[in-house]
């Protein structure tokens, strides 16, 4: 397992790499595109953590960092992308999630998951339907939806009941999670200059 962690990991960091040397090329792109940064952001953040993790109790508190960081990280900039700064907008994040956090609740965090998942289809629907410089966008939103949905469903299934939760079907589901992740991971490589350089 360990040694996912670190393929993990490195595909993560050259694809953030990446990603700042698109952001260096044209920083403009940072206002229209912040969803997709943020999550490729926290995803690099809690590879990291992955990686020095040395406990159970460590891999439920990363999920639960994930749970409460990836939806209000795609719904804040969606919802008020062009309304106002990126700065405002992270601010108004920080402030939620530390909210969130402290009043934590499974069946909010699969509201705000499936609100997500739709805000992302409709967003790629919408990019799918413009200009050709638009269609180019629309696959990291469809590779994000995919990995937001799989997230949901491990949520869910989670807290369905005690029963589920510790099962051997939950250790299974979860391992074919982790491949999808990664090969996402591998699509986001693919369509990203793509995404980020118009």
């Amino acid at each position: 397992m360990k040694l996912y962690y670190i393929v993990e990991f490195l595909i993560v960091f050259s694809l953030v790499v990446r990603m700042v040397y698109y952001l260096k090329i044209n920083p403009k792109i940072i206002h229209q595109n912040l969803e997709v940064i943020n999550y490729i952001s926290v995803v690099y953040l809690l590879s990291i953590l992955s990686l020095l993790r040395l406990n159970k109790i460590e891999e439920d508190y990363l999920v639960e960092i994930y749970d409460v960081l990836i939806p209000p990280l795609i719904l804040f900039p969606i919802f008020l992308n062009g309304k106002i700064s990126v700065k405002s907008i992270l601010i108004l994040i920080v402030l939620f999630t530390s909210a969130f956090h402290y009043f934590l609740n499974e069946k909010f965090i699969e509201i705000l998951y499936i609100i997500a998942i739709y805000m992302l289809v409709r967003k790629a629907i919408k990019l799918s339907s413009g200009s050709s410089r638009n269609l180019k966008k629309s696959p990291m939103y469809i590779i994000l939806t995919l990995d937001v949905f799989f997230t949901v469903m491990s949520v869910s299934l989670n807290y369905v009941s005690s029963y589920w939760s510790h099962s051997i079907l939950i250790t299974h589901y979860g391992q074919v999670s982790l491949v999808i992740f990664l090969l996402n991971l591998i699509l986001f490589h693919v369509y990203i200059r793509r995404f980020f350089i118009n």
